[in-house]
C-alpha cells in the first residue's frame, strides 16, 4: 500500500502552534559498492509534483499523535533530489566534467515523512535518461524507496534528527537503485531509447523539464 504524504490544502491546519525544524539530506558514499561506470551524465532539472510546499518534508508527532514540529528541507525538494543524483553520479565516477553525452532530469512524486504507528520516509522519483543535443528520452523509469524505524520510542532521542535520518536513506536507496539499475545502464550502452513496457512515453521531454542546469 502506497504511504500518502498530507495533501498541502491540509497539512496547514495541523501545523499551528508548532515549532519549525530545517534539516539537510545528506548523501553517503559506499566505497567498493557503486557500480562504476563512464563520466558521460550530468544532472538537469528535476521537477516536484508531490503538491506540497518546496520546503516541506513532514510533521513530527509527539506519543498522543498530537503534531509538535515541522520538518522543512533548507533547500527546496527539487534541489535536494538534484544535489543527491550529483554525489551519486560522481561516487560511481560517472559525472561528467563538462557537457556529457546524457543528462538526468524528473518529477519528485514523492519525498517525505510521516509519524504514526513509526517514523516512516518515503521516497519516489520518475527519472529520464536524455540524450544532450536532441533531448531525446534514452531511457524513463519510476523508482520507490521506503525507510521505517521500528524502534524508536517517543521520549528517546530526537524525532527530528530521525525523520531527517529515514528521508535521506529512503532518497538514497531510490538514488542508488537508479542508478544501479540494469535497463538504464544497457540503454546508455545501446543508445536505444527503452521505456517499462505498456506506458507510452514521449521521445522528447516537457519543456518543463528540458532546460538543462548550468
Amino acid at each position: 500500500m502506497t504511504l500518502r504524504l498530507v495533501p498541502a490544502a491540509v497539512f496547514g491546519l495541523c501545523l499551528t502552534g508548532c515549532t519549525v525544524s530545517e534539516v539537510s539530506l545528506d548523501y553517503q558514499p559506499r566505497p567498493g559498492m557503486h557500480v562504476v561506470g563512464r563520466p558521460e551524465i550530468t544532472v538537469a532539472n528535476f521537477y516536484d509534483t508531490r503538491g506540497l510546499a518546496p520546503h516541506f518534508v513532514g510533521i513530527a508527532r509527539n506519543a498522543l499523535g498530537v503534531s509538535t514540529e515541522q520538518v522543512l528541507l533548507k533547500v527546496p525538494a527539487d534541489q535536494a533530489v538534484r544535489n543527491a543524483f550529483l554525489h551519486a553520479l560522481e561516487a560511481r565516477k560517472m559525472l561528467a566534467p563538462a557537457g556529457g553525452r546524457y543528462y538526468l532530469a524528473g518529477e519528485i512524486e514523492e519525498l517525505g515523512c510521516t509519524m504514526y504507528s513509526y517514523p516512516t520516509a518515503i521516497s519516489r522519483i520518475r527519472l529520464n535518461v536524455v540524450e544532450v543535443g536532441s533531448d531525446r528520452i534514452v531511457f524513463s523509469k519510476g523508482f520507490f524507496a521506503r525507510r521505517q524505524a521500528h524502534s524508536f520510542r517517543h521520549g528517546y532521542g530526537d524525532p527530528v534528527l530521525v525523520l531527517r535520518d529515514l528521508v535521506s536513506r529512503a532518497l538514497q536507496d531510490t538514488v542508488d537503485s537508479a542508478l544501479d539499475d540494469r535497463e538504464i545502464r544497457r540503454a546508455i550502452q545501446q543508445h536505444v531509447p527503452r521505456w517499462p513496457r505498456g506506458r507510452n512515453r514521449p521521445v522528447t521531454l516537457p519543456d518543463s523539464l528540458n532546460n538543462r542546469a548550468s
